[in-house]
């Protein structure tokens, strides 16, 4: 019997049969039991068009077109798909007897496709295509869901004919259309095809744009790089209504009206030849007169549904707690939500709104919602849109340790047992030090403590884990040996399960440190005495338990299905086990490894949308993403554990380094590089830094909050810090006489409507003239400074009217504001001024670019404006107006001493970018050039594009456009951490761009392109340790890290056979590799950001002028890799210079700075050259609690 596996189950969805069960009962449930007055299922409906996404995009919107699926009269379902695996110009069709989907097997109709083979018109589906083939499978649970609720038993199911379509021409989709009537006429015959329509961006070669008001679909046009970003309308709203057109077309029932739809607005639609094949049998049918309009020969679209969101939060001991988007696996950090003194996140969870459904019968998803707990009696809701807490409950009980957010109900499921409560969203359960259980309520909007479970028990056990085995049932592990199990409705106990006492010479009880469900309901838990147990769901029984720790379990993750778990302990393994062989198997240890330096506290996981990872972290502060379902395939990678936003600065006029952490700012003078500490190496050249450098100035503010921001001038004389309650201003001046180099920091006023309220953002313009706040619901305001900076700190004003700054209404929509993340998005990550600071930008983390002028209205040294912004007056005003002001608003400004900001006019020109930006930087002119020609404005996204855009007139540069991402080097496009900030080099008629990441340093030649074989190199597969893999190594991975390859894989059997042929006794083993014959295609399609790149720079350096790389170290230069190109006392060379340089030598990276002005000469040199500061904070430096050390493990001291 030839079975064909269902292999996208545990990725695109679930291969666990009851959470895929539930699943889609969940989204069956949701769909309406009518439909525009039509009651489902429709009678007669035997033909649906649905998506093939994985099920996290697609299965809500699929289950409307299978509820509306009349099954009465079906014997025979055929289904049919566009191909992605194999090249056809016509249909292929299976030759397997089953296809097996996680809830059971579906039998193929052999007599059916006997039929269709006897046309011979149909190929032979090749058996890896077949296996790969994404478009038939999605459907398979689907088909056997509905049809296991119509039918008593799947030996009644009807028989299954699946077809492959590929590239058919209108007059092939007519002969198949021919072949296929016959069976549509059958009553009993139902269709089902598969489409997810339009495909749009350059990967696949379709950018093709609809204006407002076309006099006919024909009239749009494709966009381009040199094209302006159209608005009117955008371009998500143009590829809706070009899929609305090929809707209209489908619906009108004409095959050669959809072709010629089609052919009018090149419609890439995925599965457009299956769709043409069934209408061009509808139309024959109608053709005869075997159906008619008026009998239901129409097709009628009622659903169509937009992927959601994912995002990760990490915690941190001070307070802090990071967002991260894992971007398909590129890990972009793209916020900070700041603590303060004396606070610390124990325990994080994410919990979700019930969906709502609005007016137009649109389902509108939950809203997402973050909540945290810090050994206190106080859990915290955040407000992810302005960077604070929302709101914060507490209670009656002692220190909470855990926390664990209720399981989503499935769609149209009910709560059990007739609760009072008809609040369907995630309700929080905390276990406490004093061994209480305390329900919190997350209803309307709120948080309250809704009851006491469990009160403080008098044995003082202390609940240090806790988790759901359903939406009902709690479970949680005590101190005292024993888990506990109680239902949440009522508080009632239902079992108490010991786990016995101690090891013998150790402590008497075990604490169970983590609880973990599984989906069939049975329960792991991780203790103190490093065991895994695994107990019965139902009975509450020990299953099986595994001795896999030398120290104490502290967290535990599992894979969706149930049928892998990783836990973490205090010994700092991570160990994997799996299950195998169904629900009733032994578990088994398959792989531990020493991945973190200290404990393993903490553990979470995701499967879907591709993706499937889990993310580990303790005391080490280095979050670790382990592969889940590709775990021995592909690497682990560390998450960086500093701001991904650099927190240093500096005054190269004056040598000063200003570095801020928590509530601190210090402020360091730097001595000018000499030619001994230029050459100091080994031990000297650590003495040589530490001489270097000088502690001028520290500033530790008043208050509890974390600094959010801080700026120094360009001229060294003010300072300004900003937390979550207000802005500060310092001046800084020289103390002199003996104090030396010491600094005298003198808090300056502000206006309170300036300093209350707190700021994400302060940024100082370059001539320090202007400070830029950008407030915590993302309103930005721009204030001047007049006065003496070096004088007395009464002699300097900050004007107490600001001038605010509204950016371009981009148009969201209500329903994305209020469902899902929000407004977050529109959060301001970046602000750049020009080096003239006349020109100021900024981004989003949805990838906006907003800019202003600064324009001259008249005598600088006039009076100050007396117009007042009364929007502006309150802190709290909502953000949901920040961002939106008509053009009448936004001509309006206020004249500062003679200059006023007004929005450039081709704002609206810069396109949004395909992931926000990482780097936001204006290239500076030459001294040679007018300043007042520098508009180009250089942006690096999260995804590692490059763009340089022209931001007067809102298009790319020539160089941006001769440059675009495929030019660029492979050392570049393979980094997996994002770029954090970048300088320049434009002295001496140089424009060389640095860029700089976590643990990478490039150096880029804007002044002229990429040669051609450069681009060619770029093709080559390079053999080098950051760029792991013969394959590429950011395409196909789960999230985690790059594939491994097979000659360095030594997990499990070997990726590699060796064919040898006997007959031949000269012959030699061939060997090949197994990765091709496993149905993994190798289609060249990367993730949708890499694709959508407009161009990149590339460039390099012979040798790090001034401020000299260390020497050694994993460099390299562009075009000549491993060769150092020479350079003699001038500065010139035999060779061409290459156009880029690289190293590895750094990290982890806190910042970058340029140091001794744009001239700055390092003694002993005939050539002025830059001069830079890089700042480390290696691992070693951080302060660790002490660790375990097992057998052969000794400290390191130092001698």
């Amino acid at each position: 019997m030839s079975t064909r596996a269902a292999s996208h189950a545990g990725s695109w969805y679930s291969s666990a049969p009851a959470t895929l069960s539930s699943e889609l009962d969940g989204w069956l449930a949701q769909v309406p039991d009518s439909i525009d007055g039509n009651k489902l299922p429709v009678p007669g409906a035997r033909v649906i068009i649905a998506p093939h996404a994985g099920y996290s995009y697609s299965g809500p919107a699929a289950a409307w077109a299978y509820k509306s699926l009349d099954l009465s009269k079906v014997k025979r379902v055929f289904l049919l798909g566009p191909s992605h695996t194999m090249y056809l110009s016509g249909c292929a069709i299976s030759s397997q007897e089953y296809y097996a989907t996680p809830l059971g097997n579906l039998k193929l109709d052999q007599s059916t496709i006997k039929e269709l083979q006897a046309t011979s018109k149909f190929d032979a589906w090749k058996a890896k295509s077949e296996e790969a083939e994404h478009s038939l499978e999605m459907h398979l649970p689907y088909i056997y869901k509905v049809l296991a609720n119509t039918f008593k038993s799947p030996d009644e199911f009807p028989l299954l004919v699946p077809v492959l379509v590929g590239a058919t021409s209108g007059p092939t989709e007519r002969t198949y259309g021919q072949i296929f009537a016959p069976y549509l006429a059958d009553p009993t015959s139902v269709f089902v095809v598969s489409s997810d329509f339009c495909h749009w961006g350059e990967r696949f070669q379709y950018t093709y744009y609809l204006p407002a008001s076309p006099s006919a679909n024909s009239e749009g046009y494709d966009l381009s790089r040199r094209d302006k970003t159209p608005t009117n309308p955008m371009i998500h709203e143009s590829i809706g209504r070009i899929d609305k057109l090929a809707m209209d077309a489908i619906e009108q029932g004409k095959h050669q009206g959809f072709l010629d739809n089609l052919k009018d607005t090149g419609n890439t639609v995925c599965g457009r030849h299956p769709i043409g094949v069934v209408m061009a049998a509808l139309e024959i049918l109608e053709h005869d007169g075997r159906i008619s309009a008026e009998n239901g020969g129409r097709f009628k679209f009622v659903r169509t549904n937009k992927s959601d969101t994912l995002r990760l939060a990490i915690g941190r001991a001070n307070g802090d707690i990071e967002i991260w988007n894992p971007l398909n696996g590129a890990w972009f950090q793209e916020t900070i939500l700041r603590g303060g003194q004396d606070r610390s996140v124990d325990g994080l969870a994410w919990a979700q709104d019930p969906d709502v459904e609005d007016h137009d019968g649109k389902v509108i998803p939950g809203k997402l919602r973050l909540f945290s707990i810090g050994y206190t009696t106080t859990v915290t809701e955040w407000d992810l849109e302005r960077l604070q807490p929302l709101r914060q409950s507490s209670g009656n009980h002692g220190e909470i340790w855990c926390l664990a957010a209720q399981p989503q109900i499935a769609p149209g499921q009910q709560q059990a047992n007739g609760t009072s409560e008809a609040w369907n969203g995630q309700n929080l359960i905390t276990g406490c030090t004093d061994g209480a259980l305390v329900l919190y309520s997350t209803a309307d909007d709120d948080l309250k403590l809704q009851r006491v479970l469990v009160r403080p028990s008098a044995k003082k056990a202390k609940i240090i884990s806790v988790n759901f085995q359903d939406r009902n049932i709690v479970v949680a592990g005590c101190t005292d040996s024993t888990i506990r199990v109680y239902d949440s409705r009522n508080g009632s106990s239902i079992r108490s399960i010991s786990l016995g006492s101690g090891p013998q010479g150790g402590p008497k009880e075990i604490i169970v440190w983590a609880v973990k469900c599984l989906p069939n309901g049975n329960i792991v838990s991780g203790d103190s005495t490093g065991e895994l147990r695994i107990w019965d769901g139902k009975t509450y029984t020990l299953i099986q338990r595994i001795k896999s720790h030398r120290q104490d379990i502290l967290s535990l993750a599992a894979s969706v299905d149930g049928s892998t778990v990783f836990s973490g302990g205090m010994d700092r393994r991570t160990v994997v086990y799996k299950q195998s062989g169904g629900p009733k198997s032994r578990w088994a240890e398959v792989s531990h490894k020493r991945l973190h330096n200290h404990d393993v506290k903490t553990m979470t996981s995701f499967e879907g949308r591709g993706m499937s990872f889990v993310v580990s972290g303790g005391p080490d502060a280095t979050p670790i993403v382990l592969p889940l379902r590709e775990f021995g395939a592909e690497n682990q990678r560390e998450l960086p554990y500093l701001p991904q936003e650099p927190i240093v600065q500096s005054v190269p006029s004056k040598r000063l380094l200003m570095s801020w952490w928590d509530r601190e700012v210090h402020i360091w003078r730097v001595s000018k590089l000499t030619q001994a500490n230029d050459n100091a190496e080994s031990d000297s050249e650590s003495e040589e830094r530490h001489r270097s450098r000088k502690l001028v100035a520290k500033v530790i503010i008043k208050g509890e909050a974390n600094i959010n921001s801080a700026s120094v001038a360009a001229h060294g004389g003010l300072l300004a810090l900003s937390t979550n309650s207000e802005v500060k201003l310092f001046q800084l001046r020289s103390r002199g006489g003996s104090q030396g180099d010491a600094l005298r920091v003198s808090k300056l006023d502000l206006s309170e409507r300036l300093s209350r309220g707190g700021a994400r953002l302060v940024q100082f313009s370059p001539d320090g003239q202007w400070l830029v706040i950008v407030r915590r619901d993302n309103r930005i305001v721009a204030t001047r400074i007049v006065g003496d900076v070096a004088g007395s700190p009464t002699t300097i004003r900050v004007l107490p009217s600001p001038a605010k700054l509204s950016r371009l209404d981009r148009k969201v929509d209500k329903a994305t504001r209020f469902s899902g993340l929000g407004d977050y998005e529109r959060n301001i990550n970046r602000i750049a001024f020009s080096s003239d600071s006349r020109i100021l930008a900024v981004s989003d983390l949805a990838g906006y670019i907003d800019s202003w002028l600064l324009t001259d209205d008249g005598d600088q040294n006039g009076t100050d404006s007396d117009n007042i912004i009364d929007s502006d007056a309150s802190p709290e005003s909502s953000s949901d107006q920040s961002d939106e002001s008509d053009d009448d608003d936004a001509a309006k400004s206020i004249t500062l001493k003679g200059q006023s900001w007004t929005r450039n006019p081709s704002t609206s020109s810069l396109p949004k970018l395909p992931a926000a930006a990482v780097v936001l930087s204006f290239r500076p002119c030459a001294a040679s050039i007018a300043p007042e020609t520098e508009d180009r404005l250089l942006v690096v996204t999260a995804t590692s594009a490059v763009f340089e855009f022209e931001a007067k007139s809102g298009k790319l540069t020539a160089w941006s456009r001769s440059n675009p991402t495929t030019k660029f080097p492979e050392e570049f496009k393979g980094l997996r951490d994002q770029a954090m900030g970048c300088f320049w080099d434009v002295a001496d008629s140089k424009e060389r761009l640095w860029l700089y990441g976590n643990k990478w340093m490039f150096m880029f030649d804007l002044s002229r392109d990429f040669p051609p074989d450069v681009e060619a190199n770029a093709q080559r597969k390079r053999k080098h340790p950051h760029i792991a893999g013969q394959d590429n190594p950011r395409k196909g991975t789960s999230g985690a890290g790059s594939k491994i390859p097979d000659e360095q894989n030594t997990t499990g059997m070997s990726r590699k056979m060796q064919r040898v042929t006997h007959e031949d006794e000269n012959s030699k083993p061939r060997e090949f590799s197994l990765r091709n014959h496993q149905g993994i295609l190798d289609d060249d399609e990367d993730d949708e950001e890499d694709r959508m790149d407009f161009s990149k720079g590339s460039e390099d350096v012979g040798a790090a002028q001034g401020g000299k790389l260390r020497r050694g170290g994993d460099a390299e230069l562009g075009g000549q890799a491993g060769e150092l190109t020479e350079y003699d006392d001038e500065g010139t060379s035999s060779d061409q210079p290459p156009h880029w340089w690289h190293t590895y030598k750094y990290r982890p990276i806190m910042g970058v700075v340029v140091l001794g002005g744009e001239a700055a000469a390092t003694a002993g040199s005939a050539h002025a050259s830059l001069e830079i500061a890089l700042v480390e904070r290696p691992e070693w430096e951080l302060e660790l609690p002490p660790r375990y050390y097992g057998d052969q493990e000794w400290e390191k001291r130092g001698l």
